[in-house]
């Protein structure tokens, strides 16, 4: 509907578009006709205006560190030669001497060298950028500083892309179709346009057909319903599914499905279409059969009401709050206050927001997180807000979990480093330690930072696996929750892990007493997508369900006292170093490193004591009844567990700001870090104890385990009564 006969504009999805092959063909054959060839390889500025380049930060000379648009000389005869000996129609013109010969005028060597007209575009993007703090930076997940070349070659090689959008051309100065159309100009003038009819997504052979780099033989895509089945001619072949498909690339064991930055996000995005398509389709059927009238129900009817709210969506205006119009542009969340909006516009409008529920990814799903979470509260009372972030940069278990074929030639060829550690058993997780260091000594059997990087922006999936290993296993022990691969969905089947009052909790709880459930939603970071969950825990507590004036005969009767509430806030929120002293004279040399780290094999991993504690016996401690061996045992934990919790809260639950003036000590807060100018009131709240105002209050437990950031807050206050204040008996 409303298709336009010029080509259009796509954000947000994966969609392929043919070129206008009519027009670009007959100007083809007047080039043949004329004898007018296109001379292989591209060189000087018509490469520079066939090549989109982006930059999202600079650096001095950094065209001289961008491996990743570099090419060899041989390299780029060797593809011509080899097109042309197959038999490619496009090369059989060619003469390899003249190739060779322009192949010179390429780079100045055989070495990988930015082609000769790339230098310039580089330049103006150079030119263009300004150093400056990144705004999406967090103290759990700060983005890495360039502070050298070297840094800078090695970043770019461990670095996944997380924007798979293109969001301007190389030339942003120019009119981006001429700067196309002017690339072959050198030879002939073509004018290149894209049609507006895209290629049908919904077809088996989409996926093969357009990733034919990464299927070679153009088999392999799903079963949609209602079409033609691609390349399965016996009847009884199984039949794969979109969803079975999607689940399964991801875990494909070959190397180029999980190194493809394209094929997995264009798979979920054929697969979000269709989920999307289905519940559009499914929210007509119901506006049809709430329409009520034959006459106003039948298909060409419903069309043209579909096609008003997609006018709307596209040209309409709404009213905002201050009385004034605003145009709609495309916003869905705000059609239904779409002025002019008729009764069964807006019951379509009304089904498909409620089809939309059930679509992850969806703006609408959003709100049924919301509604969830307010449920859970009526249910399980006043819970303890969370934060825990699973570290990308040092997790020995992401590398565990990544998993290649010993003999696949990306492996033994491209990357021979990965083979070390792609077994099942690799690398091992167990720490071990010097006793006598007080646990300061860990070792662990790790690749290096470089390598560990680069392992997990080549395989995302690895990070995936682990951040649920992360959440399913570690967060539910430490909290003392039973939890399965399947919750929440493990309630539907003979076997729950809730028992029958609705309780996931474990006889014993763990490191925030006795709890309850667990609700959260997990979030991508915005610098680096790094997972992390935001949840709230319903601990048993005086505060889970009494009102403030409950609370308050408890304090007047002592079944209850200010004293003890302190003593499990600060056991709950660790704010406190064991030694500050210690940390103001490490400072400086934690904030040199910083945020990387790269050296350290403490960090995101249990501490060696916790290993040593689980080889030993139960009963070492029981054959004794000397009151001192136990105290000096004692002692010993609590050394090794304050220098733990001393490394961790210092790296990783320290706000670093960066030092703008070593003279004067100003520092330049985070973006996160700024005031949101969002007043809270803080009556009757119970303030944690803190011995630097740089430290973030840390899940205790969740620290001095995982050595990751973790952020909490207590809703717990105390009620304002003339008990409460501290000099009411004066």
């Amino acid at each position: 509907m409303y298709q336009s006969e010029s080509r259009v504009a796509f954000k947000g999805q994966v969609f392929s578009a043919p070129m206008d092959w009519t027009s670009m063909l007959q100007q083809l054959h007047n080039m043949d006709k004329a004898a007018v060839l296109v001379a292989l390889p591209h060189t000087g500025a018509t490469l520079a205006d066939m090549v989109k380049i982006q930059i999202s930060s600079g650096l001095v000379e950094l065209n001289k560190h961008l491996k990743q648009v570099t090419v060899r000389r041989h390299v780029v005869v060797q593809l011509i030669r080899m097109f042309r000996d197959a038999g490619h129609s496009d090369y059989q013109h060619l003469d390899m001497r003249d190739v060779q010969q322009k192949a010179q005028l390429l780079a100045d060597s055989d070495d990988p060298s930015i082609p000769h007209g790339l230098e310039q575009v580089l330049d103006e993007e150079e030119n263009d950028v300004i150093c400056r703090e990144t705004g999406v930076d967090k103290a759990a997940t700060p983005a890495e500083r360039i502070r050298s070349a070297a840094e800078l070659e090695r970043n770019m090689e461990r670095t996944r892309p997380n924007i798979l959008l293109s969001q301007r051309d190389s030339d942003a100065r120019k009119e981006v179709e001429a700067s196309r159309a002017s690339a072959f100009s050198t030879f002939s003038e073509l004018d290149l346009r894209t049609g507006s009819t895209l290629l049908d997504q919904f077809q088996g052979s989409y996926i093969p057909r357009v990733f034919h780099l990464t299927l070679p033989w153009c088999v392999g895509g799903p079963d949609l319903r209602g079409r033609t089945r691609f390349r399965r001619s016996s009847e009884d072949a199984p039949a794969l599914t979109l969803d079975d498909f999607t689940a399964m690339i991801p875990r494909r064991v070959e190397a180029q499905m999980r190194w493809d930055w394209d094929l997995v996000p264009a798979v979920w995005s054929l697969r979000f279409a269709t989920k999307v398509n289905l519940g559009a389709s499914l929210s007509i059927k119901r506006t049809l059969r709430a329409g009520g009238d034959p006459e106003n129900s039948d298909e060409q009817k419903l069309g043209s009401v579909a096609a008003k709210v997609y006018k709307l969506l596209v040209e309409g205006e709404y009213w905002r709050a201050d009385g004034t119009r605003q145009r709609i542009d495309g916003d869905t969340s705000k059609l239904l206050s779409a002025i002019g909006l008729t009764s069964m516009q807006r019951s379509m409008v009304q089904n498909y927001y409620f089809m939309s529920t059930r679509i992850s990814g969806t703006r609408q799903i959003r709100r049924t997180i919301n509604h969830m979470v307010f449920s859970s509260r009526v249910k399980y009372g006043l819970p303890i807000f969370m934060t825990v972030t699973p570290s990308e940069r040092h997790s020995g278990l992401m590398i565990r979990l990544t998993r290649y074929r010993r003999n696949d030639p990306a492996i033994r060829i491209a990357n021979p480093e990965f083979a070390p550690w792609i077994g099942a058993d690799a690398p091992s997780l167990e720490a071990s330690e010097d006793v006598a260091g007080a646990g300061e000594n860990e070792t662990i059997e790790l690749p290096d930072y470089d390598l560990r990087r680069l392992m997990t922006s080549k395989d995302s999936l690895c990070s995936v696996d682990a951040y649920k290993v992360y959440i399913t296993v570690i967060v539910a022990r430490l909290f003392g929750l039973r939890m399965c691969p399947d919750c929440p969905h493990c309630n539907k089947s003979g076997k729950p892990c809730m028992d029958m009052f609705g309780s996931n909790a474990t006889p014993m709880g763990g490191c925030a007493g006795r709890a309850d459930a667990l609700i959260g939603a997990t979030e991508a970071q915005k610098a680096e997508g790094v997972l992390h969950l935001h949840f709230f825990i319903y601990v048993q507590m005086a505060h889970q369900f009494m009102n403030l004036s409950e609370i308050a005969d408890l304090l007047r009767d002592r079944f209850m006292t200010v004293e003890s509430l302190k003593v499990f806030h600060d056991h709950l929120r660790c704010a406190v170093y064991p030694d500050v002293a210690k940390f103001e004279a490490d400072r400086s040399k934690i904030e040199q490193k910083w945020p990387a780290y790269a050296d350290d094999t403490v960090l995101s991993r249990a501490p060696a004591y916790v290993w040593d504690a689980l080889h030993r016996p139960v009963n070492h401690l029981l054959s004794t009844d000397s009151w001192e061996v136990w105290r000096e045992a004692g002692k010993m934990w609590l050394r090794k567990r304050a220098a733990r919790l001393q490394h961790v809260l210092s790296h990783m639950n320290h706000h670093i700001h960066p030092l703008v003036n070593d003279a004067t000590g100003e520092r330049r807060p985070l973006m996160s870090c700024r005031p949101k100018n969002r007043p809270r009131s803080a009556i009757g709240s119970i303030m944690v104890s803190s011995n630097n105002p740089w430290l973030n209050a840390a899940p205790t437990g969740w620290a001095e385990l995982s050595s990751d950031h973790g952020d909490i807050k207590c809703p717990l206050r105390v009620p304002t009564t003339r008990a409460m204040h501290w000099n009411w008996h004066t």
